[in-house]
């Protein structure tokens, strides 16, 4: 009993078929990985934008206290309690103060400066540690939950997102299903 099929048309089309099957995998692949990279470039982008409004205010965050009860004013780049943000000052591996939306576990202190993806309590944040000053060794974290732009939120770009993702596949879909019965009609016509 033989798995390969006898005939040398049949090998070629399934051999066709097989290599169309992965470039198409493949090429949904690399858009996926594209919409990631973009996301997080945008969630990198607010996290800068929203350190510089921050390093503003850190006199009157710092004067607050860790424990201050938040207000109803956003002051901290929208930092409110359920924003999915929070920023952090820290002064020698120590909380000072921090505002914004809690996640569920521990959040550990930094250890470098710069950009990086943290898992707190089973959930994906990115984390942006800057110098509070040119000089001193505060420190600001801002974080921001990234769930969100992974597709679980309900923003309208979310949506855009997703239809992107299916037109591509759809098209990409098309062109199989149009190409492999014309490369089968070709064998078959010789």
């Amino acid at each position: 009993m033989t798995v390969l099929p006898r005939s040398v048309r049949t090998q070629v089309t399934a051999s066709v078929a097989l290599i169309v099957l992965v470039v198409v995998a493949l090429t949904g692949l690399a858009i996926a990985l594209r919409i990631d990279h973009r996301d997080r470039v945008d969630v990198d982008r607010q996290l800068e934008a929203r350190a510089d409004r921050v390093r503003a205010d850190a006199d009157k965050l710092l004067s607050d206290g860790p424990g201050a009860p938040h207000g109803s004013a956003d002051e901290y780049g929208e930092l409110l309690a359920g924003s999915q943000s929070l920023v952090r000052l820290l002064s020698g591996g120590e909380v000072v103060a921090e505002r914004g939306g809690l996640p569920a576990g521990v959040i550990p202190v930094p250890t470098a400066d710069g950009l990086s993806t943290l898992v707190i309590g089973g959930q994906s944040w990115r984390s942006l540690v800057q110098p509070l000053a040119a000089v001193g060794g505060d420190r600001m974290q801002l974080l921001q939950d990234i769930e969100p732009v992974h597709g679980t939120g309900g923003d309208p770009d979310d949506d855009i997102r997703r239809s992107d993702i299916r037109l591509a596949d759809l098209l990409v879909t098309d062109d199989l299903w149009t190409a492999v019965p014309a490369v089968a009609r070709g064998f078959h016509a010789a």
